[in-house]
């Protein structure tokens, strides 16, 4: 209930939906081919720094466990795995670059992308009639990141969040208008890097956990409030305030304005090479964080003090 008034009151608010306009940025869980890869060293240093981290600490001694995220793509959702039951306690996602190695385009504590059990209470229909669906994986990054799921005949289709599984109120018309233009909008991002080779991940220079909060305990972008300065260019004044403990909301209208994004921002990650990730909590989420890059978000939405 109390979603659905925030629904009403914030012009339809959502939280995490994301995918693909074409055939090759989409897969099936039934036709996932294992495919290749990026240094098992390099991932795994970057596990270990992670675990060093608050809230990482079930990270310790894990390993992760790679599911392309579709054929063509070149990505792979990476399950962090505990050692030795498999319990997962988080994930990433890990795209090929273009001039040679693996980048990271997000990563996370607790509940995890493209969960199937998590997707099947909410999509419609009966026994019968769910058995003919067809789940489809999209992703191009974390604020356009879905399942697509539709009937056999194709008369029907329907969206769901990737990580929460609710339904979405999307078209194909207007995820692929949001998927093309924001596909030229992450080749001007800085990247982080893990090498193809079995050199050491890039080290973390700077890190803040902060206290969880309800990120709808004010309604900044409804009362007229400024927004923190920040781009992909600059976000000092986002590092400065998670640095200084001081909470921190982001929000983002999303797909033509028909739904809102609105998480708390609990703390940072930066990277060397100049790539640095909010940790994102929503009270829907049951504890888990999402660390999406800066420089994504400041180009998609906005911060509020």
């Amino acid at each position: 209930m109390r979603k659905w008034i925030r629904t009403l009151l914030c012009s339809t608010i959502a939280v995490a939906i994301v995918m693909s306009p074409t055939a090759a940025h989409a897969t099936s869980p039934s036709n996932i081919q294992a495919d290749v890869s990026f240094s098992d060293k390099a991932l795994q240093s970057w596990i270990d720094q992670l675990a060093e981290q608050p809230g990482f600490e079930a990270w310790k001694g894990a390993y992760a466990e790679q599911t392309p995220l579709g054929p063509g793509t070149h990505s792979w959702l990476a399950l962090i795995k505990q050692k030795p039951e498999g319990n997962t306690v988080g994930y990433a996602v890990i795209h090929a670059a273009q001039d040679g190695g693996f980048t990271i385009g997000e990563y996370g504590i607790g509940q995890y992308l493209y969960d199937k059990q998590t997707l099947l209470p909410y999509l419609e229909g009966d026994k019968a009639t769910l058995s003919q669906k067809q789940p489809e994986i999209r992703y191009i990054h974390p604020l356009l990141a879905v399942w697509r799921t539709s009937s056999k005949s194709a008369d029907e289709v329907e969206y769901n969040d990737a990580m929460s599984g609710e339904q979405l109120p999307l078209e194909d018309e207007v995820w692929t208008k949001a998927a093309k233009k924001e596909e030229q909008l992450l080749a001007a991002l800085p990247q982080l890097l893990l090498s193809d080779s079995d050199a050491a991940a890039p080290t973390m220079l700077a890190s803040a956990a902060n206290p969880s909060f309800d990120p709808y305990g004010k309604l900044s972008w409804l009362t007229g409030d400024t927004p923190l300065a920040a781009s992909k260019d600059d976000i000092s004044k986002v590092l400065y305030r998670l640095k200084a403990k001081k909470p921190l909301q982001y929000t983002a209208e999303r797909y033509d304005g028909k739904m809102r994004y609105v998480w708390s921002v609990t703390g940072f990650h930066s990277w060397e090479g100049g790539t640095s990730y909010a940790a994102l909590e929503s009270d829907e989420w049951s504890g888990s964080k999402r660390f999406i890059p800066i420089q994504l978000l400041a180009e998609l939405g906005a911060f509020y003090r």
